[in-house]
């Protein structure tokens, strides 16, 4: 995502199950997808770096996430 921001004015992310995404968050590292999630919705900057890549710096990252949910799922989600 970070490189796609990197060379465009922004890039949308479609999501079908809003519950599908939120329960994926941090499933492979603890800490980093939903830190990650809650500083593009701050439009914080991206600063990425890498032994293996050069740097990457994006410093106003558009990413707006539409999402749909169904209502009788919406409930669990609360608490």
């Amino acid at each position: 995502l970070a490189t796609a921001l990197a060379s465009s004015a922004g890039v949308a992310q479609f999501e079908d199950e809003l519950r599908r995404r939120l329960k994926s968050l941090d499933a492979y590292r603890q800490g980093g997808d939903r830190q990650s999630l809650l500083s593009l919705w701050s439009n914080s900057p991206i600063k990425i770096i890498r032994k293996t890549a050069a740097p990457l710096y994006v410093p106003y990252p558009s990413s707006p996430l539409v999402v749909g949910i169904q209502p009788g799922v919406l409930g669990t989600l609360s608490g």
